[in-house]
């Protein structure tokens, strides 16, 4: 443990300088951009959020593989996939994180966070809805167990691959049927390699695995039953597919690696990494963004679980909404160059009614207003 409190110099050696020089720059360039990005053109200020980003990451590999020195260049492939990724969801996320209505909800979550009162509230939220999802179970237990077994192996096999693709995580052997676990410099664990903690850690991926393809293979065919000439099934099918063959392929290289004949290993392997860059690839236009775009509901959830006056219906006093997200509403409507006097007031059920008379008086039909 001795190693965290040494300096940069003692760790690297003679990089130790360049990578402080370096940490520094990008700190001062985080610095410039925020102050020169408040307010400009948000695909401008977007593309500089993924350049920053991105940078920050590949710092972060250089510094976690002490180097590069436990970089894996055989899975230089799988990392130059997640750099472009990264590039890609950082810019798509940005730039929906910098919309009007989003920028309000992530207000709300940011300012949930800091104030203690609202805290404990979000998190719970959070929970239920991010981290079991439980709004599915009503619908469906199988379909619940279904989307946790899917989304809980795509999230675990990301954290388990993500740190070995950038040379973070890797192993050593201190002694004799030992290994020690390294988390960039520091040692996290060792443990026995005939342990149940060895078995865990060297079989996570296939465990993963298994639970993607249970999950995918359920959806899979939930779509194909209920698919119709309205609905776009290439964009429903098309990720579930994939999802499906990263896990088969992944599986196939623990079987494979045993047999005698190694093509069949090194088509395998092929077959997985060109499976995983295209998943990477397309990560920023699939359903997978949608990781970085639901924690913004956590914001719309305590902006009404806070609201203590809601406002209610001009016609029919039903509760309509909280103040703040009827005026941010209005703001962007009028910023659009929209002028619906007064009809964010409404009620959904009054708005049909107002929309029915109208369209009434101008076909000169009978129309009998109900209330």
């Amino acid at each position: 443990m001795n190693q965290i409190t040494r300096s940069p110099e003692a760790i690297f050696g003679a990089n130790g300088s360049r990578l402080t020089a370096a940490a520094r720059s990008i700190w001062e360039l985080a610095g410039f951009t925020l102050a020169r990005l408040r307010a400009g053109d948000p695909v401008r200020a977007s593309a500089m959020d993924a350049t920053l980003v991105t940078g920050l990451l590949l710092a972060a590999i250089y510094v976690g593989s002490v180097g590069l020195k436990h970089f894996d260049h055989a899975l230089a492939g799988y990392c130059a996939a997640t750099i472009v990724a990264c590039f890609a969801a950082s810019f798509r996320v940005s730039l929906f994180w910098r919309r009007g209505p989003s920028a309000f909800y992530g207000r709300v979550l940011l300012r949930g966070l800091r104030e203690p009162r609202t805290l404990m509230p979000l998190l719970t939220a959070a929970r239920r809805n991010l981290g079991t999802q439980s709004f599915i179970a009503p619908r469906s237990r199988v379909r619940w167990a279904a989307h946790m077994l899917l989304s809980w192996g795509t999230l675990s096999a990301f954290a388990v691959t993500f740190p070995l693709v950038w040379g973070w995580l890797h192993f050593e052997s201190p002694a004799p049927n030992r290994y020690r676990a390294i988390f960039w410099f520091i040692p996290v664990a060792s443990f026995d390699i005939h342990g149940v903690i060895a078995w865990l850690a060297f079989n996570a991926l296939n465990l993963s695995a298994v639970a993607v393809i249970l999950g995918a293979g359920y959806f899979l065919v939930l779509r194909l039953r209920q698919r119709d000439a309205t609905t776009r099934q290439a964009f429903h099918i098309a990720p579930i597919v994939l999802l499906l063959v990263v896990a088969i392929t992944g599986l196939g290289l623990t079987f494979t690696a045993h047999l005698e004949n190694r093509i069949y290993f090194r088509l395998t392997l092929i077959s997985h990494e060109i499976a995983v860059c295209t998943l990477l690839l397309s990560f920023a236009y699939g359903k997978l963004i949608h990781l970085f775009i639901r924690p913004l509901q956590l914001g719309a959830q305590l902006l009404r679980a806070t609201c203590t006056t809601p406002l209610r219906c001009e016609s029919c006093a039903r509760e309509l909404a909280p103040p703040a997200q009827l005026e941010a509403v209005e703001n962007l409507l009028r910023s659009k160059g929209f002028k619906f006097n007064r009809h964010q007031r409404l009620c959904p059920p009054c708005r049909r009614r107002q929309v029915a008379s109208v369209q009434c008086a101008m076909l000169e039909g009978r129309f009998q207003a109900l209330g």
